[in-house]
């Protein structure tokens, strides 16, 4: 192997010898990652095992490169210029790669809405934006379950393409939720306008006790008031303003026997909230103060106190962020503004953005907590039926030996109707839906000390197009 390596390589280069005479250079090259390819000047030269590769060049200039693909579309790479001369020389070369992330690494994780967002955020106008940007619509469409849901979608396509198949869709709005926990019962029952706004909310508990929720919005659907009355007489209610932009600046919150409060927001120009001011009746109470980086992400949030409208240092804290290039967020430091007292949270993540460890630590370098996360290994299997939806999953722990075995069972028409979740400790949770795919029940049957836990639930519907305005 290293004799013909040698050979194609001075075959290659010969022309580039200086006049014919030349002194040979002998390069001794070692990788850091087994099986990566080597390269003379762009063209292949061979490939790095676990044994150093010898060659010989002629006199010229030459850009070593050794790479290696990794499956998720990243690479490790190294590069190195070498000048050989007419002195015979020996030159080693240690090729320590980093890995790096190409539009490919990007483009092969777009087949969710996060990992399509990631790609259009660092290539607007890649080669594959567009196609990326069409998946990411239709999944937003999908993805469309509520009027919210709506009004997220058009805020971000207003002349979409999927426009009518979403307003000829019905939107399921809970009406009555019931949950039982070994003999007590709590219900939820809510009230709504034509356009799907919820407009009151009953809370009742076995014992007699309530709670009633109001609501009441604006011609631009923004909520104006709520409030809440109890059985034992409390009260509380609010009032929201909003500006041109939708945003909301100001607050006021009254409470049974409390004094009030104000609160002012205020934005940048990214729509960024950069500051809360909180007054009491005479004075200024609190101000949080919020800085971001040129991505949108919070680095500052700096918190203040006032004691009778004074600033108190004593009572204010500042708190600072880091983040990588994937946006995780890997440092957080807080600081009294007082006395100085710090404490600080650093985060690690594995290649996929998953967080896999935290270290929290004081003042004084004093480790507080070390603590790692473990998301498996997990091993997963698959049944499908005829019609080829899932039948069963299975999950199982590679290590601790725990599984959870998950039965599906389908109508005629294909949509889900029962789904059963079956523990190793023998618990089981059973789920109930109606033709409408909707979870109606959430059972979870009696455990070895006999406790019972079951949640119900009933919807009433809405079309879309009379909810939302044209």
């Amino acid at each position: 192997m290293k004799k013909l390596f040698a050979v194609l390589v001075v075959g290659l280069f010969y022309a580039h010898g200086l006049n014919g005479a030349y002194a040979d250079t002998y390069v001794k090259l070692l990788s850091d990652k087994k099986q990566s390819d080597v390269y003379v000047n762009g063209e292949i030269a061979g490939t790095f095992y676990d044994v150093p590769l010898e060659f010989i060049l002629p006199p010229g200039e030459y850009l070593i490169e050794v790479k290696k693909e990794n499956g998720d579309g990243s690479y490790d790479y190294f590069k190195r210029k070498i000048k050989a001369g007419k002195i015979d020389t020996k030159v080693p070369v240690n090729a320590q790669l980093k890995r790096a992330y190409p539009e490919s690494y990007y483009y092969k994780k777009t087949n969710t809405i996060e990992g399509a967002q990631a790609y259009l955020e660092k290539y607007p106008s890649g080669k594959f934006s567009k196609k990326v940007s069409a998946f990411m619509e239709m999944e937003y469409a999908k993805t469309v379950t509520s009027l919210e849901d709506a009004k997220n979608y058009f805020q971000r396509y207003p002349k979409g393409r999927y426009k009518e198949a979403i307003l000829n869709k019905e939107i399921y709005l809970i009406a009555h939720r019931k949950e039982t926990r070994n003999g007590e019962t709590k219900t939820d029952t809510r009230t709504y306008d034509n356009r799907g706004h919820l407009v009151g909310k009953l809370l009742e508990k076995s014992d007699g006790t309530w709670g009633k929720y109001s609501y009441v919005y604006d011609s631009r659907w923004r909520l104006v008031r709520d409030s809440l009355k109890e059985s034992d007489g409390s009260w509380e209610k609010s009032s929201y303003t909003y500006n041109d932009r939708m945003q909301l600046i100001e607050e006021y919150f009254e409470r049974k026997s409390r004094d009030p409060l104000k609160t002012l927001y205020t934005y940048d120009e990214n729509s960024n909230l950069t500051e809360e001011s909180i007054f009491g009746p005479k004075h200024l109470e609190k101000k949080n103060l919020y800085t971001y980086d040129k991505k949108g992400n919070l680095t500052k949030e700096r918190k203040e106190n006032y004691l009778h409208g004074r600033y108190r240092s004593f009572l204010s804290y500042e708190t600072t962020y880091a983040y990588d290039e994937k946006k995780n967020l890997i440092e957080k430091y807080e600081e009294h503004l007082k006395d100085g007292a710090w404490e600080k949270s650093t985060y690690w993540y594995d290649d996929k953005g998953t967080l896999i460890k935290r270290r929290k630590q004081k003042e004084g370098g004093y480790q507080e907590l070390d603590k790692t996360y473990q998301y498996g290994p997990w091993d997963f299997s698959y049944q499908y039926d005829d019609n080829g939806k899932i039948g069963q999953e299975i999950q199982k722990s590679k290590t601790s030996g725990f599984w959870v075995k998950t039965i599906y069972k389908y109508e005629e028409n294909e949509n889900l109707a029962e789904k059963n979740k079956y523990f190793k400790d023998d618990r089981r949770i059973q789920y109930l839906y109606d033709e409408n795919e909707n979870l109606i029940e959430e059972f979870y049957h009696p455990d070895s000390d006999g406790d019972t836990h079951k949640i119900n639930w009933k919807y009433t519907a809405r079309r879309l197009k009379d909810m939302y305005p044209q």
